[in-house]
């Protein structure tokens, strides 16, 4: 068995920080090479095709911590279902009730497979379910506390905590391309590739999703333009975390929702996020009320007015929807992110306004026969004020020792999440957002963004 792993930050965080339930490390004796940390929501009889076509190249056992979970406000259908989860996986071993941590547990070997499943009751009693409000981030940080806590006891060997859905297609090579990417002592997260399948026998159903796996990809690559380092996907079944990292940022925040976009908004400001090459994994493309936003619900948006019995105004419908942030928004962004190293410098209202309005002119052809430009530099600088950006400069300028070090302290403030919320000022205030038919778009903003660059 490898020998334990445990350094200050993993010891300080499962002493304060993690769940109780990680002390379901302690009943595990078997050494893992490799673990996956998997949510499971109202997923019968879906759950079964990530059984059927596990990865075969991964080096060594693999324990999946099997998370079947509801809220306090789940329906009973729901409970239902997670029953079936239940009963499919434990087969004939019966569950071990744990009342102290308020669930039931069982160790499913399976040696021929070379792969366990520590399946985790928290839905069958109401007392064992989760808070709505804690919901699917509280699952996803029961598997990963339990999974750094077999690292720290030297019951694993991986430094990665794996962790992904019910509803995905892993690769073959999932556990194995982790232990080969190329990486350095800071890398905090790895992301792999993904692909939506869509729902073949619903053309309304596959465009949305075509429509809404390009949008995510359009962003991204919106912000690598925009040299933003906050540049990558953020799904929960593509994700693998550094166990150091992980501990350092505290783990999953308990969130009903968007606990990826958290974490690893976190992660990124404790090391490198790297998105992976090589095959992806595939999502199932489906509607979903799982959670209050995210892929299912975003389907659910873009095709409750619409039926396939009308095909042809449906489809249609969707190529105009708006579904995208206007590209200028980027340009905008790119400006005021390289301003940054400029800050390092003593900075008010005029002279940021002067910075942007001179990074605009340096890519974009004639960008001040545009109507409108000065005037949402002049917001974008209040926004920022509003923010109360001067303090924070004058801040990170007297604990920088040089304007590198200030740089990166002034990304860690303007993070993924600031980010987000300075797209949607320019879209609520001046840049509306676009569909993916030129002729539905109303031209309102400078210039065609990211391509009239000198």
């Amino acid at each position: 068995m490898p020998a334990p792993q445990t350094t200050k930050a993993i010891k300080q965080y499962l002493q304060h920080y993690a769940v109780a339930e990680q002390q379901l490390a302690d009943t595990l004796t078997q050494p893992y090479q490799h673990i996956l940390a998997l949510p499971a929501y109202n997923e019968y009889p879906l759950i079964k095709n990530i059984f059927a076509h596990f990865p075969q190249q991964r080096n060594g056992r693999v324990l999946v911590v099997l998370v079947i979970n509801a809220h306090d406000h789940s329906p009973p259908a729901v409970i239902r279902n997670n029953q079936q989860s239940l009963a499919h996986f434990a087969g004939n071993v019966e569950l071990t009730l744990c009342e102290d941590l308020a669930c039931a547990y069982a160790v499913i070997e399976n040696s021929s497979a070379d792969r366990d499943i520590l399946l985790i009751d928290k839905s069958s009693q109401a007392d064992w379910r989760l808070s709505v409000k804690h919901g699917v981030g509280m699952a996803r940080k029961i598997g990963a506390d339990i999974a750094l806590a077999l690292y720290a006891q030297g019951k694993l060997t991986s430094p990665w905590i794996h962790c992904s859905d019910a509803d995905v297609t892993l690769p073959n090579d999932y556990f194995s391309r982790a232990d080969t990417v190329s990486v350095t002592k800071d890398t905090a997260a790895l992301i792999y590739p993904f692909v939506h399948k869509p729902d073949e026998n619903n053309p309304v159903l596959a465009l949305a999703m075509a429509l809404y796996d390009h949008k995510l990809r359009y962003h991204v690559a919106g912000l690598q333009t925009a040299g933003s380092p906050y540049a990558f996907q953020t799904i929960g079944s593509t994700m693998v975390l550094h166990t150091g990292a992980y501990a350092k940022v505290r783990g999953f925040p308990k969130r009903a929702a968007a606990e990826d976009f958290y974490v690893l908004n976190k992660l990124a400001k404790v090391g490198r996020v790297l998105e992976l090459d090589g095959a992806p994994i595939t999502i199932a493309g489906r509607l979903s009320d799982r959670v209050p936003f995210g892929t299912g619900a975003a389907l659910h948006d873009l095709t409750d007015a619409l039926d396939s019995e009308h095909l042809k105004e449906s489809l249609e419908a969707l190529h105009q929807t708006k579904l995208f942030y206007h590209p200028d928004v980027y340009v905008y962004l790119r400006a005021w992110l390289s301003c940054l190293p400029d800050l390092y410098a003593e900075v008010d209202a005029d002279n940021l306004a002067i910075l942007l309005a001179n990074r605009l002119k340096e890519w974009t052809h004639n960008v001040d026969q545009y109507l409108g430009v000065n005037y949402i530099i002049k917001t974008i600088c209040q926004h920022l004020l509003d923010l109360d950006l001067v303090t924070i400069v004058k801040r990170n300028r007297q604990h920088s020792r040089d304007q590198a070090s200030f740089v990166r302290t002034m990304h860690e403030w303007f993070d993924a999440f600031r980010t987000l919320k300075f797209l949607h000022h320019l879209r609520d205030m001046h840049l509306p957002d676009v569909s993916s038919n030129p002729e539905t778009n109303i031209k309102t903003s400078s210039a065609t963004p990211l391509t009239h660059q000198k």
